[in-house]
């Protein structure tokens, strides 16, 4: 059994995908390049769920936490007394601990993103091999 398929019909790679998988070959062992998404092969493949929420997550508790730090230990370091208002005024700084939130989520999910999908990889941005729009199936570990 050689290690790449090359379909044009989806019914044939997916029946092939399905083979594969009655063989008993991992689905860590397969990797699938379709021309448009397929849903059919993430369900014979089993593929679990990405670990890409985790990242935005931690970014946003750590923006809010930076957000609200930021804000207290610098009202600390400089205190302005005005009106017989408290130093440390938390209604006024939610707004700069919600912008933190944001900003520090985005970049986590954006690097989180980056880091899981093996970017920035020139090697599989320029490609020898193009699939020109068709289904291919690469065997990674033949035996």
């Amino acid at each position: 059994m050689s290690g790449i398929f090359i379909y044009e019909d989806k019914n044939e790679f997916l029946s092939k995908l399905q083979e594969l998988m009655n063989k008993g070959v991992r689905p860590e062992d397969i990797s699938v390049t379709m021309p448009y998404h397929v849903e059919e092969a993430g369900r014979i493949l089993k593929s679990r769920p990405s670990l890409l929420k985790y990242f935005p997550l931690t970014g946003a508790v750590l923006g809010f936490l930076a957000g609200f730090g930021l804000t207290i230990f610098t009202a600390l370091d400089w205190p302005i007394m005005t009106g017989g208002k408290p130093v440390v005024s938390m209604p006024a700084y939610l707004i700069i601990a919600f912008e933190m939130t944001i900003l520090f989520g985005a970049l986590a999910a954006f690097l989180g993103f980056l880091l899981l999908a093996g970017l920035p990889d020139v090697r599989m941005i320029i490609s020898l091999e193009e699939n020109g729009g068709k289904f291919t199936v690469l065997l990674k570990n033949e035996k």
